[in-house]
């Protein structure tokens, strides 16, 4: 006799929720990083800490990262359901 144990679809939905605002983040990031670059000078001045060149290929790195995060959150949704 086996026990199958699945995971809450709260759990589930928020994985899928959490991957479509990742996907979403990210390409914004990869796509638009000089426009992010400019807006984000204004709020916070991190262009007085780092060149624009540093700044841009940061923003270019997190939209990459947050494009990983979205699989890896798909892979848990599809590994916990």
């Amino acid at each position: 006799m086996f026990i199958a144990v699945t995971a809450q679809p709260h759990a589930v939905l928020f994985l899928f929720a959490l991957s479509f605002l990742c996907c979403m983040a990210g390409a914004a990031l990869r796509r638009w990083p000089s426009e992010v670059a400019a807006y984000m000078d204004r709020i916070d001045g991190s262009l007085l800490f780092v060149s624009a060149a540093a700044h841009r290929t940061l923003i270019q790195a997190a939209g990459v990262t947050l494009t990983a995060l979205s699989i890896v959150a798909l892979a848990a949704a599809s590994f916990i359901a």
